[in-house]
């Protein structure tokens, strides 16, 4: 499985919001897009990957990253 692969990806679906890893649902659906951007952040700490928080419109929103950053980056 690809870094990518494994990301979290919160996103709207039918009037709740869910978390997807690989385009597959992970976990239940919740009504809130904050409780579903909390269990989100679990998951991807878990992965060690990113988290891609999307809008109601589908847009990102948000990227965090847990684990897949470069050692050293230049300012």
């Amino acid at each position: 499985m690809t870094a990518q692969e494994k990301n979290v990806q919160t996103v709207p679906t039918g009037g709740n919001w869910v978390n997807k890893v690989g385009g597959s649902q992970v976990g239940p659906a919740f009504p809130t897009q904050e409780a579903a951007v909390a269990e989100g952040r679990v998951l991807a700490m878990q992965n060690h990957s990113e988290h891609v928080i999307h809008g109601t419109d589908g847009q990102i929103r948000d990227k965090q990253s847990y684990g897949n950053d470069p050692r050293e980056i230049r300012g």
